[in-house]
């Protein structure tokens, strides 16, 4: 009680007032809110005032990127994360005595449904990796680690019926099924452009691929619901290197991680946020080698917390996460067609996105596809970026989904 009332006394409760604000994130390096640094005085638990730094994210105030905002409802739901589901973790964490931190920074304010303010990490140490270096197997296992236990905790919150379905029972995109599918077709048409230069070797590969093309939309858009008999967590759902931040002078090896960006939370299986991270933040040669140890930090992680906690239901092994991995691997598949290019390559180059949205909005009421000089994923991609694709393909082939 002394430490929460310590904790009550030292904490923010109010902005008073703005001096001074930064941008935070460079072009693309974050894409469903505007981000800035502010100093700000606020008003503590105490009653006494002090000057901090402090995070901002704001909806996007430009027509079609706001427009894309309010109807996926990324703001909403991130809210409802913070003010409803979080505090609800904190308190099983709290039954244990949980000597570790919070798995996520502490969201002061916010304003429905277009703003949240939020700590800032930077301040305590946390920075971002590089997301074009990717990870290594040190920061790699301590992201697992807590991911685990995020998603043990909501499964305990889920059981108990106190994560509203309604909000996070499908995917955003599962709101535009069709808008989903055509994404997914029109960006794997790009990559197989991409793929008939790789070389003869690649060319069964390149005919697999085109020949899973018409399908790969519709599996997609099916698996952005989970299935009654599936085990269902809640997903952290956008689990990559920038939207989490690590602390300790070496990112070899990190002492600590905040998990950012809960716009995308929803319910699925474990493999959605695995294959994500695992795909676009440890590198490939980690991942190739480590992948066993990987998976058993989670899975330890996941039934040291559980052992503690008021939780007699199933617990997930390594021999079912990797099933459970090679059954959803059309995740991976459907990752590679674009967001490996947005994550690992190099978006110096990109077009704003607020002329994307407003093309591909023209082109849908002609009936036709957005430019490919536009979104040209190909400019974006590096060595290392068709290598991971390279290696997802393989895996599809292996796993028979194409």
């Amino acid at each position: 009680m002394v430490l929460k009332r310590k904790n009550f006394n030292e904490s923010p409760l109010q902005v008073v007032a703005v001096e001074d604000a930064s941008g935070v994130v460079g072009k693309g390096e974050n894409y469903l809110s505007e981000i800035e640094r502010v100093r700000a005085t606020v008003l503590l638990g105490s009653g006494k005032t002090k000057k901090i730094s402090l995070i901002i994210k704001n909806q996007h105030e430009t027509e079609q990127m706001k427009k894309l905002s309010l109807e996926l409802g990324v703001f909403f739901r991130e809210i409802t994360m913070y003010r409803d589901i979080l505090p609800k973790m904190e308190d099983l964490l709290d039954e244990i005595k949980e000597e570790e931190d919070l798995l996520w920074g502490r969201c002061y304010d916010y304003r429905l449904y277009d703003r949240l303010v939020f700590e800032d990490l930077n301040e305590a140490g946390f920075r971002m990796a590089d997301r074009k270096k990717q990870l290594g197997l040190q920061a790699a296992l301590l992201v697992v680690k807590n991911l685990a236990k995020f998603h043990a905790l909501s499964k305990i919150l889920l059981d108990r019926g106190e994560i509203p379905l309604d909000v996070f029972g499908k995917h955003i995109w599962a709101r535009e099924p069709e808008i989903s599918k055509r994404m997914v077709t029109e960006n794997a048409e790009r990559l197989l452009k991409v793929m008939k230069t790789w070389g003869d070797e690649w060319q069964e590969a390149s005919e697999r691929f085109e020949k899973a093309i018409p399908d790969l939309g519709k599996k997609f858009a099916e698996e952005l619901t989970v299935k009654p008999d599936e085990f269902a967590v809640l997903c952290h759902g956008d689990c990559w290197t920038n939207n989490m931040l690590f602390k300790g002078e070496d990112l070899e090896n990190p002492t600590a991680v905040k998990l950012l960006d809960l716009q995308i939370s929803f319910l699925s299986t474990p493999a959605w946020d695995l294959h994500y991270f695992f795909k676009t933040s440890v590198r490939l040669e980690v991942r190739k080698k480590h992948t066993d140890q990987i998976l058993q930090e989670y899975v330890n992680s996941w039934k040291s917390l559980t052992s503690r906690l008021p939780y007699g239901a199933f617990v997930p092994d390594v021999d079912y996460v990797k099933e459970n991995m090679r059954k959803k691997a059309v995740f991976a598949l459907e990752y590679c067609t674009n967001l490996i290019s947005i994550i690992t390559g190099d978006t110096r180059d990109n077009a704003d996105l607020e002329d994307v949205m407003k093309a591909l909005k023209e082109a849908e009421d002609k009936g036709e596809k957005i430019p490919v000089e536009l979104w040209d994923l190909s400019k974006m991609m590096t060595p290392n970026t068709i290598n991971i694709i390279k290696d997802i393909i393989t895996d599809s082939i292996e796993f028979g989904i194409m």
